[in-house]
């Protein structure tokens, strides 16, 4: 989860982490933005759609892979940039 994170969010991944507060100080603080909310409106979208991804396998028995949950992540983020542009600022 932590890699596929990190790709959707354009950090540089560490080859390994097994601690959840190192995820996610890396989280904080591997992405370089003047706006916090922004910050924080990414990580809620990447791991919400890891959730429901996690769902999807579990209880639809259906996947996506690693790089069409990416690009749906990224889709969903920027459609909500689009509809909040004062994020941006």
């Amino acid at each position: 989860m932590y890699l596929l994170t990190a790709v959707a969010m354009n950090i540089q991944p560490r080859q390994s982490v097994n601690n959840l507060k190192l995820w996610w100080s890396d989280l904080l603080g591997g992405m370089q933005t003047a706006n916090p909310e922004h910050r924080n409106q990414i990580i809620t979208y990447t791991t919400w759609n890891i959730w429901k991804e996690r769902c999807r396998r579990v209880y639809d028995n259906r996947a996506l892979t690693e790089m069409q949950l990416v690009a749906v992540i990224r889709q969903e983020v920027a459609v909500l940039r689009q509809a909040m542009p004062m994020l941006d600022t």
